[in-house]
């Protein structure tokens, strides 16, 4: 029997480096609202359960052959530790440290070093001020993101020159989590991502492709259910199949033996340098390779779950998570509460 648990802190705990963590009040809503998210893609026979009710105690541990997390973390196993989970089913310390490693976004420079693209995609990764400063020289106009985060939470824009509070922001990111990556800014066409899953034996097998919604600001809103993304290899006018290809290469190379599960690689169909304002033909625009390397299932991989689930049973819409009062009217709740729940909106005729 297979444990799922859904926690949403994942990657503040990453950041935080401590399996003393607390959950920010934000995570904890989500945990407390949608524990039972894994509903939507766990087995027949596989066990849900909150973080609270682990803490609890009481769970049949013996029954339980796996563990799988939204994302494995020191607070997670701390947590699991004191709810009486046995050693077997808990990753060694070493592959923790592994997977915090590999899922900060200097894996996402790594990549994005090794693939072919277009010069006009590039990033750097600071350890100081001094290499901040020579990044925002070269870039100008350039977005900010700390090594951990999630949902566009920790990233920022700055046109030019920082101001003080800017500042101030960045030194407090390299001296909490080490570094900052800065970007240049990139007038954003369509958003997307390349979901994978690595098996215990390092092979990297390509699922499908994620479309999500994102505000002005780049944070997560919803993401596209349609049975076509299953297997699909082309975006717009693109076609993925060689950038999938490489990915899967490179993702074996720098996985290697550290993780097994969903993992998402986030791309973005950006306008070219000096292209014209008016029209996003293939011409005037190219796919960024690697935005972000996600190593934990994604909403993404939830919504290619959903588009072959009997609540949804093959129809085209949309799948967000939030407040129940602030949905459509024509959404439907696949699971949650009065509160907050997860829901599909289904595309109108």
């Amino acid at each position: 029997m297979v444990l799922h648990i859904f926690n949403p802190g994942h990657d503040e705990a990453l950041a935080a480096h401590t399996p003393y963590y607390t959950d920010t009040k934000a995570a904890k809503m989500l945990a407390s609202h949608l524990w039972n998210l894994p509903n939507l893609w766990k087995g027949a026979d596989d066990l849900v359960l909150s973080l609270d009710e682990i803490k609890k105690g009481g769970v049949a541990w013996k029954n339980v052959t796996e563990i799988r997390p939204w994302g494995w973390d020191a607070a997670l196993c701390k947590c699991l530790q004191r709810g009486g989970a046995p050693e077997r089913l808990l990753p060694e310390p070493e592959q923790l440290e592994k997977i915090r490693t590999l899922s900060s976004r200097k894996s996402a420079e790594t990549l994005l070093s090794r693939l072919p693209h277009d010069g006009m995609c590039r990033n750097c990764w600071c350890e100081s001020e001094e290499t901040v400063r020579e990044c925002l020289e070269d870039f100008g106009r350039s977005v900010v993101k700390s090594p951990w985060s999630c949902s566009g939470r920790g990233v920022f824009g700055i046109n030019g020159v920082p101001t003080e509070a800017q500042w101030s922001r960045i030194r407090k990111i390299i001296s909490s989590q080490g570094a900052v990556e800065i970007e240049p800014y990139y007038h954003r066409i369509e958003d997307a991502a390349l979901i994978f899953e690595c098996g215990k034996d390092g092979r990297i097998t390509y699922l499908g492709l994620s479309r999500f919604l994102t505000n002005e600001n780049g944070d997560y809103l919803g993401n596209l259910v349609s049975p076509d993304f299953f297997g699909r290899t082309t975006l717009r006018e693109f076609d993925l199949a060689p950038l999938i290809d490489s990915l899967r290469l490179e993702l074996e190379t720098l996985l290697s033996g550290c993780y097994s599960g969903v993992l998402g690689v986030d791309i973005m169909v950006i306008r070219k340098e000096g292209a014209a304002e008016t029209g996003d033909s293939a011409d005037n625009c190219l796919i960024h390779p690697c935005i972000e390397l996600n190593l934990r299932p994604t909403m993404g991989w939830v919504a290619l779950q959903l588009s072959r689930h009997p609540k949804v049973n093959g129809r085209r819409g949309v799948f967000e998570t939030g407040m129940s009062a602030q949905v459509g009217e024509n959404a439907e709740i696949l699971c949650g509460d009065g509160v907050m729940g997860a829901y599909f909106t289904p595309e109108t005729e």
